[in-house]
């Protein structure tokens, strides 16, 4: 209790219940995000804290209480959706506490499987805290803390900055770091937030904020990848001195932007690949039976290094070429002969999660902390080049692409502007129809770039499981690895098991191919 002292005096009381606008994202999340007869039970962020021992269920019901439950600015975590509104009600912390024992390292993963897409009690708050304590207390077992949270209430950024702000997150040595220093993000790379309530930004201040960002992907900050991308300078609102052919240009190609975001959701389907099912299976798209694949932890700084002997790439180009080679060693091995084409008409997409500017300096207010600020990007997936050199230089390509045409921006104006006067019908059909098009969700979470504790007790390994209505890759950051998870059907995806070692193998390729030879992904 006393090493989260510091952070409860800077509680405050809650005022009285209250009710409080959604925004578009968190009010289609919390309906469930696609038509009822999707099937898809819920929408939640699953945090697995990895740990050799668990902290006591009585202390951690106690800091939530005074930390999270009492404190203004976080009131969606006392609240229920109501409408467009969260609804503010009793909470009984006892209620969303659970302590489970499991008999071994398999039986810990079955156990997150089975709770990683169980629904909420709709009466309560949705969020929760299971306590899974390994019986065999030995040095090599491993117990689990998950922290089940609606996806409604916040995005992965989120509630990394809800348990910092708290006082849970540490460092190793006890020390309480500012989230910045603590994920190894530069200050300086900070963009300017497209929220209204934030205010508006100025051109100068979009330059400086794209130009740190560049310098930091060379500063050697092995966890920037996941940076928060700065807003592109013409589709930023405020005083700004522009010509009119400037402002001409930039109105055009955002028109480009939001008819290629409105094609995304009615245009073509994806290739009918082994593993993304027939063309009639995803016209008729349910969500069934789901298996939580772990791949091997991948060292960043291999794949830095990857990245500085090519030029030009992002560790996200790096990454998503990893993957789509995976992809295609996996078709071999089932025998999918679209993986081995390299007809250049072959489509694999991906919806890629793209996180909006916003601060994570200490001095942002509590209320601006939970929020859902994302949007997802259709990426095509250049699985039908070979050659993993030439693979990676098309994929980055393509994510420039996406950057030119201003495609977040578009894709976040139209959620703001139609989603709010449209009926659910129309607003959840569109979802299924845009994921019923792609073959898989790719997102990714910063993490701390050193090891950590959570309320005083270390954690040696860390998970973010999202569950989705189609193929979910989350990697998550942390101590200097990549943690990545893979949420698929395990009827379309009967070698599941292979995955692991592909991107292991594919990584070493991609390596390989572009003169780096030193090291392994695997090993320090």
């Amino acid at each position: 209790m006393s090493a989260t002292a510091g952070a409860a005096t800077q509680c405050e009381a809650s005022p009285v219940p209250f009710q409080r606008q959604m925004s578009i994202v968190s009010w289609s999340l919390s309906k469930g995000f696609f038509p009822q007869e999707a099937n898809v039970p819920c929408t939640t962020i699953n945090v697995c804290l990895y740990m050799r021992s668990l902290p006591l269920k009585t202390d951690l019901e106690s800091l939530f209480d005074s930390h999270l439950l009492r404190t203004r600015g976080y009131e969606r975590m006392r609240s229920v959706p109501l409408g467009w509104r969260w609804r503010q009600v009793e909470v009984t912390v006892q209620d969303h506490f659970t302590e489970h024992t499991v008999q071994s390292a398999d039986d810990l993963h079955k156990a997150i499987e089975a709770l990683m897409d169980r629904p909420f009690d709709t009466s309560r708050p949705r969020w929760e805290v299971h306590l899974m304590a390994a019986a065999d207390s030995s040095e090599g077992s491993s117990s689990c803390l998950l922290i089940r949270i609606d996806h409604s209430i916040a995005d992965g950024l989120g509630i990394l900055m809800l348990l910092h702000r708290c006082g849970f997150i540490k460092a190793e040595n006890g020390q309480v770091l500012p989230l910045p220093d603590l994920i190894g993000i530069r200050r300086d790379t900070r963009a300017p937030s497209i929220d209204a309530a934030d205010g508006d930004a100025h051109e100068s201040e979009v330059t400086e904020a794209k130009e740190a960002t560049e310098a930091s992907e060379v500063s050697g900050d092995d966890s920037r990848w996941t940076k928060v991308e700065p807003l592109a300078p013409g589709l930023v609102t405020g005083r700004m001195k522009r010509t009119w052919v400037e402002w001409a240009m930039g109105v055009f190609q955002f028109s480009k932007a939001v008819v290629a975001a409105l094609g995304d959701s009615m245009g073509r389907f994806d290739s009918d690949f082994y593993f993304n099912g027939s063309l009639d299976r995803r016209k008729n798209l349910k969500y069934g039976r789901r298996k939580l694949v772990t791949f091997p932890p991948l060292r960043l700084s291999y794949l830095k290094a990857v990245k500085s002997a090519v030029g030009g790439v992002s560790l996200t180009d790096v990454l998503l070429t990893i993957l789509t080679g995976a992809l295609r060693r996996y078709g071999s091995l089932v025998g999918d002969p679209l993986t081995q084409s390299e007809d250049g008409t072959t489509l694999l997409r991906s919806l890629t999660a793209m996180v909006l500017p916003r601060s994570l300096d200490e001095d942002v207010p509590a209320d601006r902390v939970l929020r859902n600020g994302f949007v997802l990007v259709s990426t095509q997936l250049p699985i039908h080049i070979a050659d993993p050199k030439d693979r990676l230089r098309q994929m980055a390509q393509t994510t420039a692409r996406l950057k030119t045409r201003h495609q977040q921006m578009a894709t976040y104006t139209l959620m703001a502007t139609v989603g709010p006067v449209a009926p659910w019908w129309f607003t959840s059909k569109t979802c299924l129809d845009l994921f019923s098009r792609h073959s898989l969700v790719v997102s990714n979470v910063p993490g701390p770039k050193e090891l950590c504790t959570f309320c005083d007790k270390p954690v040696h390994d860390v998970q973010v499981v999202y569950p989705n209505l189609v193929p979910q890759l989350m990697f998550v950051s942390y101590a200097g690895r990549l943690r990545t998870n893979f949420v698929i059907d395990p009827d379309l995806w009967p070698q599941h098991h292979q995955l692991g070692s592909f991107i292991v193998a594919e990584a070493l390729e991609l390596a390989k191919s572009v003169g780096v030879t030193q090291g392994h992904p695997l090993e320090d």
